[in-house]
Protein backbone atom coordinates (compact mmCIF):
# COMPACT_ATOMS: atom_id res chain seq x y z
CA UNK A 1 0.00 0.00 0.00
CA UNK A 2 2.91 2.54 0.99
CA UNK A 3 4.44 1.84 -2.53
CA UNK A 4 0.76 2.96 -4.75
CA UNK A 5 1.21 5.56 -2.30
CA UNK A 6 4.76 6.53 -3.32
CA UNK A 7 4.15 5.60 -7.12
CA UNK A 8 0.27 7.79 -7.08
CA UNK A 9 1.93 11.10 -5.36
CA UNK A 10 4.44 10.98 -8.08
CA UNK A 11 1.71 11.46 -10.65
CA UNK A 12 -0.81 13.54 -8.87
CA UNK A 13 0.35 15.77 -5.90
CA UNK A 14 -2.69 17.24 -5.56
CA UNK A 15 -5.00 14.23 -5.11
CA UNK A 16 -2.83 12.93 -2.41
CA UNK A 17 -2.79 16.30 -0.79
CA UNK A 18 -6.21 16.00 -1.13
CA UNK A 19 -6.72 12.97 0.02
CA UNK A 20 -4.60 13.35 3.52
CA UNK A 21 -6.35 16.83 3.83
CA UNK A 22 -9.74 14.70 4.16
CA UNK A 23 -8.60 11.72 5.91
CA UNK A 24 -6.50 13.10 8.54
CA UNK A 25 -7.67 16.94 9.03
CA UNK A 26 -6.15 16.88 12.77
CA UNK A 27 -2.82 16.34 10.93
CA UNK A 28 -3.23 18.88 8.52
CA UNK A 29 -3.83 21.64 11.07
CA UNK A 30 -0.92 21.09 13.43
CA UNK A 31 1.01 21.22 10.03
CA UNK A 32 -0.54 23.65 8.49
CA UNK A 33 -1.77 27.15 10.76
CA UNK A 34 -4.43 28.17 8.37
CA UNK A 35 -5.76 26.71 5.70
CA UNK A 36 -5.04 29.63 3.20
CA UNK A 37 -1.54 27.90 2.86
CA UNK A 38 -1.97 24.60 1.73
CA UNK A 39 -5.16 25.62 -0.09
CA UNK A 40 -2.14 27.80 -2.56
CA UNK A 41 0.06 25.32 -2.05
CA UNK A 42 -2.62 22.94 -3.84
CA UNK A 43 -3.09 25.14 -6.25
CA UNK A 44 0.33 26.64 -7.44
CA UNK A 45 2.78 23.99 -5.81
CA UNK A 46 1.48 20.29 -4.85
CA UNK A 47 5.12 18.79 -4.74
CA UNK A 48 5.80 21.23 -2.20
CA UNK A 49 3.15 21.10 -0.26
CA UNK A 50 2.99 17.43 0.00
CA UNK A 51 6.49 17.55 0.96
CA UNK A 52 6.26 19.86 3.28
CA UNK A 53 3.30 17.96 4.76
CA UNK A 54 5.45 14.45 4.96
CA UNK A 55 8.33 16.50 6.71
CA UNK A 56 6.94 19.18 8.47
CA UNK A 57 5.12 16.83 11.63
CA UNK A 58 4.93 18.20 14.46
CA UNK A 59 6.25 19.29 17.27
CA UNK A 60 9.30 20.12 15.45
CA UNK A 61 8.35 21.09 12.04
CA UNK A 62 10.67 21.75 9.08
CA UNK A 63 14.15 21.66 10.87
CA UNK A 64 17.90 20.81 9.52
CA UNK A 65 18.28 18.21 6.51
CA UNK A 66 13.94 18.57 5.85
CA UNK A 67 15.00 22.14 3.93
CA UNK A 68 17.25 19.76 1.72
CA UNK A 69 13.64 18.59 0.87
CA UNK A 70 11.19 21.31 0.48
CA UNK A 71 14.24 22.95 -1.74
CA UNK A 72 13.97 20.18 -4.09
CA UNK A 73 10.01 20.05 -4.20
CA UNK A 74 10.59 24.04 -5.57
CA UNK A 75 12.77 23.36 -7.98
CA UNK A 76 10.81 20.49 -8.86
CA UNK A 77 7.36 22.20 -9.08
CA UNK A 78 9.16 25.33 -10.87
CA UNK A 79 11.18 23.24 -13.42
CA UNK A 80 7.49 21.83 -14.20
CA UNK A 81 5.99 24.97 -14.98
CA UNK A 82 9.33 25.65 -16.89
CA UNK A 83 8.78 22.98 -18.81
CA UNK A 84 4.92 23.57 -19.89
CA UNK A 85 6.10 27.25 -20.80
CA UNK A 86 8.94 25.92 -23.01
CA UNK A 87 6.78 23.25 -24.65
CA UNK A 88 3.70 25.49 -24.91
CA UNK A 89 5.65 27.55 -27.56
CA UNK A 90 8.16 29.77 -26.03
CA UNK A 91 10.95 28.19 -26.61
CA UNK A 92 14.45 30.20 -25.54
CA UNK A 93 15.25 31.11 -28.99
CA UNK A 94 12.90 28.95 -30.65
CA UNK A 95 10.69 29.92 -33.92
CA UNK A 96 7.52 30.47 -31.61
CA UNK A 97 5.99 26.70 -32.13
CA UNK A 98 8.04 24.80 -29.24
CA UNK A 99 10.66 23.65 -30.93
CA UNK A 100 12.94 25.93 -29.21
CA UNK A 101 16.82 24.90 -28.50
CA UNK A 102 17.26 22.83 -25.25
CA UNK A 103 16.65 24.51 -21.98
CA UNK A 104 19.80 24.65 -19.76
CA UNK A 105 20.62 22.08 -17.36
CA UNK A 106 19.15 23.50 -14.12
CA UNK A 107 15.31 23.56 -14.48
CA UNK A 108 14.93 26.87 -12.32
CA UNK A 109 17.38 28.40 -15.04
CA UNK A 110 15.11 27.69 -17.87
CA UNK A 111 12.37 29.41 -16.20
CA UNK A 112 14.64 32.38 -15.47
CA UNK A 113 15.76 32.66 -19.19
CA UNK A 114 11.75 32.79 -20.22
CA UNK A 115 11.44 35.96 -18.17
CA UNK A 116 14.41 37.62 -19.38
CA UNK A 117 13.86 37.21 -23.05
CA UNK A 118 12.19 39.81 -24.91
CA UNK A 119 8.49 39.57 -26.27
CA UNK A 120 7.59 38.55 -29.90
CA UNK A 121 5.09 40.78 -31.84
CA UNK A 122 2.76 39.49 -34.69
CA UNK A 123 1.99 42.11 -37.29
CA UNK A 124 -1.23 41.65 -39.78
CA UNK A 125 -2.84 38.63 -38.12
CA UNK A 126 -5.84 37.68 -36.32
CA UNK A 127 -6.26 35.08 -33.02
CA UNK A 128 -6.71 32.57 -35.64
CA UNK A 129 -2.92 32.28 -37.00
CA UNK A 130 -3.68 33.25 -40.46
CA UNK A 131 -2.47 36.45 -41.83
CA UNK A 132 -4.77 38.87 -43.55
CA UNK A 133 -4.29 37.42 -46.96
CA UNK A 134 -5.16 33.86 -45.58
CA UNK A 135 -1.91 32.64 -45.69
CA UNK A 136 -0.80 30.36 -42.83
CA UNK A 137 2.36 31.61 -40.08
CA UNK A 138 4.94 33.15 -42.18
CA UNK A 139 8.23 33.79 -39.68
CA UNK A 140 8.94 37.41 -41.62
CA UNK A 141 5.48 38.50 -40.30
CA UNK A 142 7.37 38.67 -36.82
CA UNK A 143 8.61 41.53 -35.76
Amino acid sequence: MGCLLVLLSAFAPRLIVVFAWIARPTYFDAVFDTWIFPLLGLIFLPFTTLIWLLVGAPPQGVAGWDWLWVALAVLLDLSHYANTLRTAGHGIGGDGKGHGQSSPAAPGLALLAFLRRPTRHRTGSDRTGLDRDGEGDDPASWR
